[in-house]
């Protein structure tokens, strides 16, 4: 199956806007601990960008997602992902790809390319963004 750019970008966005934080007593004794509880992502659970997209591109960008280390979390159903937390990679993918335009020249580059790999196009991200935040140098 072709991995949909698009898609994998939408659900990395879907993550960072639906994970919470959460503080509670977990063990009775009134120490609060804080913690990222993990949530289901599944057909039944979808909702805002990612309805736009068919739901076998939106399972295999999870499936990708945990296979590329973005995220962490475990498929426990074919449509049914367990998502814990953004890894580091996660965010620098996030951060580097979540401007619309940056994420238009990535994509026209690398379709001139016939396609890239992700830490490729993480690097051409990286470096677009890097020749507009220090132009001419």
């Amino acid at each position: 199956m072709k991995l949909n750019l698009d898609c994998l970008r939408a659900v990395m966005l879907y993550v960072e806007e639906n994970q919470v934080v959460e503080t509670r007593d977990l063990f009775g004794d009134g120490t609060l601990t804080t913690y990222l509880p993990q949530f289901a992502l599944s057909a039944e659970t979808l909702n805002g960008s990612l309805l736009l997209f068919e739901m076998p591109d939106v399972m295999y960008s999870c499936h990708q997602a945990l296979a590329a280390g973005l995220l962490l979390g475990e498929q426990a159903k074919p449509s049914l992902f367990f998502i814990k937390d953004i890894t580091p990679s996660g965010h620098e993918f996030i951060a580097a790809l979540k401007n619309n335009t940056v994420w238009n020249k990535v994509k026209e580059k690398a379709g001139n390319l016939g396609g890239v790999s992700l830490p490729i196009m993480l690097q051409m991200a990286a470096d677009l963004l890097r020749s507009i935040a220090f132009p001419g140098s």
